[in-house]
């Protein structure tokens, strides 16, 4: 019987498949096709090499790290969720679907200092792909969003040092919500242009209507 292995960007409750540039997929694919073509071969694959050198021909070998790194962060966030990670329910906010507590302080800080040593690295690659330069802006795009969500977490900690439960734990206070909210214009701009470095404007609409519901989220906490 043949088998197959199906890579989907997207999940039935959380549609961030909308909001990932097509970079993010890199790593999924190479995996997903290595271990396709022959498990034992592929099974302990050096994706960041295979990234590096085959695919974004990075003479510096650092953005196939990037890309890895970026990947594991749903898991050093220490949240287990069903197809899904801390991260995304805070930028794509669901009340019908609240994760079950939030990232310790330690946890935040480790995956904070990760994304810097990310930007620093996309700083200093040097890809000779065609489309080096684009796989640079998207992914710079992506660590900004995902630090801006790590702030979204941080805000009921801060307020009260305890993992809060329920509808309200993101609320915070009106002057966190109004940082925040000052961050979001800027990067639903950069949103629309890297997703035109590629495609047309079709699907454009739904995926800023996406991080959306964040920014109204913030403007009821900003005045709460």
């Amino acid at each position: 019987m043949a088998g197959a292995i199906i890579l989907r960007p997207t999940g039935k409750k959380l549609r961030s498949g909308h909001c990932d540039a097509p970079s993010v997929a890199y790593g999924p694919v190479v995996f997903g096709g290595g271990v396709s073509w022959s498990l034992e071969a592929n099974r302990d694959l050096d994706i960041a090499a295979v990234l590096d050198d085959r695919v974004l021909l990075d003479r510096a070998r650092l953005m196939g790290g990037v890309l890895t790194r970026l990947g594991r962060v749903y898991r050093d966030l220490d949240v287990p969720l069903l197809n899904a990670s801390p991260i995304a329910r805070a930028l794509f906010p669901d009340p019908a679907v609240p994760p079950p507590s939030l990232p310790t302080p330690g946890t935040t800080d480790r995956v904070a200092a990760t994304l810097a040593a990310c930007r620093e690295d996309l700083a200093a690659a040097d890809p000779t792909a065609a489309d080096g330069d684009v796989v640079r802006r998207e992914l710079h795009h992506a660590v900004a969003l995902a630090e801006l969500a790590l702030d979204v977490l941080r805000g009921p900690r801060r307020r009260t040092g305890r993992r809060r439960q329920g509808p309200r734990r993101r609320r915070g206070r009106p002057g966190d919500a109004r940082r925040l909210l000052r961050r979001i214009e800027p990067l639903l701009a950069e949103q629309r242009a890297c997703w035109l470095l590629r495609s047309r404007p079709g699907g454009l609409d739904d995926s800023i209507r996406e991080l959306d519901r964040l920014r109204h989220q913030l403007i009821g906490a900003a005045h709460a």
